[in-house]
């Protein structure tokens, strides 16, 4: 199999050569799938799913297909600039990303996130810290983005959407202003722990003997990552 990463790389593995066949955790994997398989599928209508199949507009799904992809590659190069000093390679963060939502699809909590940042972190042998903060920046922007896209679009929300979000009592020009303010707040809130966080750690580890402590460590991990 051939890969190619956005550098023009050219990565070719032997999957024959390798033996997968041998491995057990490829067939435990396989037998996982198939239970979560029989888990989605026992008390479905297999008629009704066939009835839907049909009905689906295919040509819609198959021209979707490549946004979803070339939004995950998009999230996967984004994600190299928010990491100090990154070595990794595409498909290191793209496999990370992609068993991230599969968790996420699973479980609560979005524990996805932690999944994510512990394939990451041990396939490139840094600090899991690190790299969860970077996964927090990540997030932080994604809601301010997100904020912003909804104050720009509020001017042009017809009336009855805005009485069914419950906010037609409130003017746009004060929601704006929350809004703004919340996404303001947000970025000086991390552009002070990030740029001032490390030195009251550096201050604080005297005055409290914290010198050789674990805490130290995984508070300058965390700031690596920040």
């Amino acid at each position: 199999m051939v890969y190619y990463n956005f550098r023009g790389s050219i990565f070719v593995e032997e999957l024959v050569n390798k033996k997968w066949y041998l491995n057990w955790k490829v067939w435990f994997g396989i037998l996982i799938s198939l239970g979560a398989l029989y888990w989605t599928f026992k008390d479905s209508n297999l008629r009704e799913i066939l009835n839907s199949i049909e009905k689906a507009k295919w040509l819609v799904i198959l021209a979707s297909f490549p946004f979803f992809i070339g939004g995950i590659l998009l999230r996967t190069y984004r994600w190299s600039y928010l990491i100090k000093d990154d070595t990794s390679t595409l498909r290191q963060r793209y496999n990370a990303i992609n068993i991230g939502f599969m968790v996420t699809s699973l479980l609560p909590l979005r524990l996805g996130e932690l999944a994510r940042m512990y394939v990451f972190a041990k396939s490139v042998k840094r600090s899991a810290v690190e790299i969860l903060a970077t996964i927090v920046v990540e997030r932080l922007f994604d809601v301010l983005a997100i904020l912003i896209l909804f104050v720009s679009a509020l001017p042009f929300v017809p009336i009855q959407a805005v009485k069914e979000l419950g906010l037609a009592d409130i003017p746009q020009w004060k929601i704006q202003v929350i809004a703004w303010s919340i996404v303001i707040i947000a970025l000086a809130i991390f552009l002070i722990v990030s740029r001032f966080g490390r030195s009251l750690i550096n201050i604080a580890v005297p005055k409290f003997g914290l010198e050789n402590s674990k805490i130290v460590s995984l508070a300058d991990s965390l700031f690596n990552g920040l």
